[in-house]
């Protein structure tokens, strides 16, 4: 059996489903992780009152964010 080189559009059109499978099984698994697994922070980051209490909850949703959604480099070195 010959194997051919797919055309652009049958690559294009691969990818395009894997994209759209990744992004379907990715979305409630990130709304767990950044909204139900951190509820009670970000309700602490929603709570700071005062002066400087902007600069606190940047930071807290920030800590959020670094816990929840990881970047790919910093969950596995093998990757950077």
């Amino acid at each position: 059996m010959l194997l051919r080189d797919p055309s652009a559009g049958e690559a294009e059109g691969a990818l395009s489903a894997i994209r759209q499978q990744v992004s379907t099984d990715l979305h409630p698994r990130s709304e767990r992780g950044l909204v139900q697994d951190y509820l009670t922070k970000w309700r602490a980051a929603y709570d700071y009152r005062g002066k400087g209490s902007t600069f606190d909850r940047a930071q807290e949703i920030s800590s959020i964010y670094e816990q929840g959604a990881p970047i790919a480099s910093t969950v596995d070195g093998r990757f950077s």
